[in-house]
């Protein structure tokens, strides 16, 4: 796995030992793969004319988490990643893949 791929995939594993979960926006959070994967789940939820609070209804969160991840507030783990990913009907290793096209 390519160093900056295995960056953001232990990003949020990192943030929550070394606590500091929760946090507002990080160095991290302004990197432009990252940026790029949030715009792409973001138009995503758009092009389905879903809301914000139908996302966190499906996702099991609230509305302003939602908001909070889309404005880079909030950095999603892997897990999270996978789960937006997948409400989204998006598949998590092809936007991992267009990642990898984007930054190269």
């Amino acid at each position: 796995m390519q160093q900056p791929l295995a960056q953001f995939l232990c990003a949020g594993q990192v943030r929550r030992q070394q606590g500091m979960v929760g946090q507002r926006t990080t160095p991290g959070l302004r990197d432009d793969r990252y940026r790029w994967v949030l715009d792409r789940l973001k138009s995503r939820r758009k092009e389905l004319g879903m809301t914000q609070e139908r996302l966190g209804e499906l996702l099991g969160i609230h509305r302003q988490y939602v908001s909070r991840v889309e404005l880079g507030e909030r950095r999603l783990d892997i897990v999270e990643f996978v789960d937006f990913a997948r409400a989204l009907n998006l598949d998590p290793l092809l936007i991992v893949e267009d990642i990898e096209q984007a930054s190269t």
